[in-house]
């Protein structure tokens, strides 16, 4: 992101305005952090860091786009200036925008591009095809999503760089985890915290840490182990200064104790989680957040304090257009709607998302709505 960053500022260089100063100072003050890291290894920014970080975040776009219009020939940049467009398109959900950034951003032939790893840490090979598989699977094109992931995985390990494989790892993770395939996430979260550990990504080792604790669940091992790996990981990645994707770690956390029936405990992970998701503006696992706050609710046997936080996520989800949210809302509300005896109208909430899915049929989401529409026929 520094190459980008420091490409952002030469273009908008001639343009006065207090934005411009803002992307200066966020931008000087991440390249001296990158350099404290090459020389002593990672460290924490401070609140003030990440304050200037969220100011940029929220009006980054519309200086990307000029950076894409003004990059003239530079095709580095301007591929650099697409992901990161897809990145920020993403994080606030807006999704079908990410995906058509993330997929401007992939060389058309393939190319190598040191410029993009010397100053971004990016391979554009790989992560855009990474974020482009995390995105499909949201937007319900499970099959198409798993290729995408999966080629994103083998250019990494032909291009054999550490990072771009630790990058490409770490999103395979995430996608696997959201796909409920405990197996390869379980390979997938192993391999990577041998890497990050020899290579030294404290970020990926406490993130993959939690992904490590969370595979046991599906393959049957114990919640309560798994509840204090997670912890642990997820300590270890906020000590780095780490806010991004912390909601959505959050969260999974808050879904395990659930599990085991601790759910005071469960409920101050999820306003924790709420609450940072709204002070960052990320937006991704927003809806997610919703259902699973009503399911903790529906836990303690309060199903009316449920009911609005699911129904809200079924909300959010539509207007994101992110299918597998919606499919997971219509799951919980269809539930409850046949536990207070309301079969027929808990039929029409799940019928309809679906039968809108045309591909991923034999995946752990799609398996549990076609099992309960069995039920309430």
């Amino acid at each position: 992101m520094i190459g980008l960053l420091c490409f952002v500022l030469a273009v908008v260089a001639s343009h006065s305005s207090r934005r411009c100063s803002e992307a200066e100072n966020a931008a000087l003050r991440h390249q001296l952090i990158v350099l404290r890291r090459k020389l002593h290894g990672w460290v924490r920014p401070t609140n003030h860091d990440r304050w200037f970080f969220i100011v940029l975040y929220r009006w980054f776009p519309s200086i990307l786009q000029l950076a894409v219009a003004q990059a003239g020939n530079d095709l580095d940049a301007k591929l650099l200036a697409q992901y990161a467009l897809g990145l920020s398109f993403f994080f606030r959900a807006e999704f079908a925008g990410a995906l058509q950034h993330f997929r401007a951003a992939i060389p058309i032939d393939d190319r190598p591009s040191p410029r993009s790893m010397t100053f971004a840490h990016v391979d554009l090979r790989v992560a855009p095809r990474g974020f482009v598989a995390w995105t499909l699977l949201l937007l319900g094109s499970a099959d198409q999503a798993l290729a995408q992931n999966q080629q994103s995985l083998a250019l990494a390990r032909k291009v054999s760089h550490p990072y771009a494989l630790g990058m490409a790892l770490h999103l395979s993770c995430i996608f696997h985890q959201l796909r409920g395939d405990g197996t390869t996430l379980r390979e997938r979260s192993d391999e990577l915290v041998a890497l990050a550990t020899e290579q030294g990504f404290p970020h990926f080792v406490g993130s993959e840490a939690c992904f490590r604790g969370w595979a046991t669940i599906p393959l049957g091992g114990s919640i309560s182990d798994a509840i204090d790996t997670m912890r642990d990981g997820l300590a270890t990645k906020r000590a780095t200064g780490a806010e991004i994707k912390v909601p959505y770690y959050l969260g999974l956390l808050a879904e395990a104790h659930t599990r085991v029936n601790r759910t005071t405990e469960a409920l101050n992970l999820m306003r924790e989680a709420l609450e940072l998701a709204e002070r960052t503006d990320e937006r991704w696992y927003e809806a997610e957040l919703y259902r699973l706050r009503g399911e903790v609710l529906l836990a303690e046997g309060d199903a009316d304090g449920a009911e609005p936080w699911i129904s809200r996520a079924l909300t959010k989800a539509q207007v994101q257009s992110a299918k597998l949210w919606e499919l997971r809302a219509a799951c919980s509300l269809a539930r409850l709607r046949s536990e207070q005896g309301r079969r027929t109208q808990a039929r029409e909430i799940l019928a309809p998302i679906y039968d809108w899915f045309t591909e991923g049929l034999e995946t752990i989401d799609l398996k549990q709505a076609k099992a309960l529409l069995n039920e309430l026929s």
